[in-house]
């Protein structure tokens, strides 16, 4: 014969696993504990039909009736019973969001999940609006509201708690504003407003040509607007490179040459001045200064009776000629340089008649200022004459003499002798030192 044994036996419902310390053969018991949840606990004794017999049981905790425990504006409630771990799904009354369920804890009291908030709805999109992006519907939720293209303003819906859409702003019309356009641009016009959409017109500063239009239009921002250039068209006036003025050797243009700039111009040599050239409004060049040839004026020369003649003037690179007066040889040019004062190529020199011999019966002749033309030499008469003269240098070089030297009417002769002299008779020493009787 052989011993029952039950084997190890199954855990009760609610219980954990039974405890058989004994064994599990005809007889023996085993003890089992409730889990959490349950209430209660027992024995299980083998018997000899090889089953095991329970003398005890668990037993759910029942949570009694959840109603109590409904979240406020709670609605229908369908229950899968009461006890532990048994739950109650709720919904929500009209008006209301969210949805829950109620759960049976060992504790047997029931926890809560979920619960009916305010609900306002999916908003309209206002007016000037798009639909309203909404993450929520609930009380606290927001609305981003975006204007549409033309209108500026976006701002927030809130859910309030009496379930409607608080609005605190709107979408208006976009307005640039009075536009302002960089110079040269001229202040624009704008006859039909500033608002999206709309133009407004400009034209260009002095010196500048052409003009353009502005547009009110959107940004890659939503909600920003801004003033586009439909239309810009201001050129500066450009005068070009300017010819040289009359006289002028070379013109700079180190700012270029449109509007308002300036060009300096120099003179060659012989000529004086210089100036600048401005780029007027009118696309011409106005001229400040001149280019004035050098002008020597009118020659002197020194040298007396000398008279030049000019016949192509006085100016730079002009020559005058000049002869030379009566007594004097020579001539020459002068020529006008850049300096203005004249250089001299040639001379005249004064006729020179020489040291002249003494006249008859002069003792001698003097020429204390020199024997060129114009000058005087004087003689005198040596014992027994009477008279002197003077000797003057004459334009062909000969001398031509003034006065003379005349014998006393009583001369003592060598030897003693005593001349005595009557009208138209005279005596005159020859070389020799002889005298000789001469008439008149």
């Amino acid at each position: 014969c052989c011993m029952v044994d039950c084997g190890a036996p199954a855990s009760p419902n609610g219980a954990s696993s039974p405890s058989c310390g004994l064994g599990t053969t005809l007889g023996r018991q085993c003890s089992f504990d409730c889990r959490e949840g349950y209430t209660g606990g027992g024995r299980l004794t083998c018997t000899a039909a090889g089953t095991w017999a329970a003398n005890g049981s668990c037993t759910a905790v029942d949570c009694g009736s959840a109603v109590a425990m409904l979240p406020l504006n709670a609605a229908s409630m369908t229950c899968s019973g009461t006890t532990f771990g048994q739950s109650c799904w709720f919904g929500c009354m009209g008006g209301y969001a969210g949805s829950g369920y109620l759960t049976c804890t060992s504790s047997g009291n029931w926890s809560v999940s979920g619960s009916c908030v305010v609900d306002c709805g999916a908003p309209s999109a206002p007016p000037n609006a798009s639909t309203p992006d909404c993450p929520g519907t609930t009380e606290g939720s927001t609305c981003w509201v975006y204007c549409l293209e033309g209108y500026s303003g976006g701002y927030r819906l809130s859910c309030s708690s009496s379930g409607v859409w608080d609005q605190p702003g709107g979408c208006q019309v976009a307005d640039c504003g009075f536009p302002s356009p960089p110079y040269p641009a001229t202040s624009p016009s704008c006859p039909s407003g500033t608002t999206f959409g709309q133009s407004c017109s400009f034209s260009c500063a002095p010196g500048y040509t052409g003009g353009g239009t502005l547009i009110c239009a959107s940004t890659v921002f939503q909600g920003y607007y801004r003033w586009w250039a439909q239309e810009w068209n201001c050129k500066v006036v450009d005068c070009g490179v300017p010819s040289l003025p009359p006289d002028a050797s070379a013109v700079a243009c180190p700012q270029g040459t449109t509007y308002g700039q300036i060009c300096s111009f120099e003179c060659p040599t012989g000529y004086s001045g210089g100036g600048t050239l401005m780029c007027s409004l009118n696309g011409t060049w106005a001229q400040s200064g001149s280019c004035e040839v050098t002008d020597c004026g009118i020659p002197t020369v020194p040298f007396p009776g000398a008279h030049p003649v000019c016949p192509w003037g006085t100016t730079y690179g002009r020559n005058c000629s000049f002869g030379c007066a009566v007594g004097y040889t020579g001539g020459g040019v002068l020529s006008c340089p850049s300096s203005a004062v004249w250089a001299q190529s040639g001379a005249c020199s004064a006729v020179d008649c020489a040291m002249p011999s003494v006249p008859p019966n002069a003792s001698a002749a003097f020429c204390l200022t020199g024997t060129t033309f114009g000058q005087t030499c004087t003689f005198d008469c040596p014992a027994g004459f009477s008279g002197g003269g003077s000797l003057v240098c004459t334009s062909n070089a000969t001398w031509a003499r003034s006065g003379s030297c005349k014998a006393n009417l009583h001369l003592r002769l060598p030897g003693g002798l005593l001349w005595r002299g009557f009208p138209g008779v005279y005596l005159e020493r020859d070389v020799g030192a002889k005298w000789q009787l001469q008439s008149k």
